[in-house]
């Protein structure tokens, strides 16, 4: 009977950080769901940056939205180790500049 309250116990446990992380993420992003403004923002500066710099969009996911800018986390698609570079983008004038991971 111990046993079973126990796993149960880790079981919504483990559940409910599953969830907390979505939700952070969602937080994030929340932006592209609610404002369609500001997702055709997104959509335009990651299209005119991609072709700018001869990145592919798959190689840009996209981490924190805002009304001004953008954070996406850049990772060349190579074979080997794939370094991982952090960058804001100006939603505005499509303009990059480099962040801390």
């Amino acid at each position: 009977m111990f046993l079973q309250k126990q796993f149960w116990n880790s079981f919504w446990g483990i559940c409910i950080l599953i969830a907390f992380i979505f939700a952070v993420h969602a937080w994030n992003l929340r932006l592209l769901y609610t404002d369609p403004t500001v997702r055709n923002q997104v959509k335009t500066s990651m299209e005119a940056v991609a072709e700018r710099e001869g990145w592919l969009i798959s190689d840009m996911p996209v981490r924190k939205v805002t009304r001004d800018w953008i954070v996406i986390h850049y990772r060349r698609h190579v074979r080997g180790p794939d370094p991982k570079t952090c960058y804001y983008i100006a939603l505005d004038t499509h303009a990059i500049s480099p962040c801390s991971l």
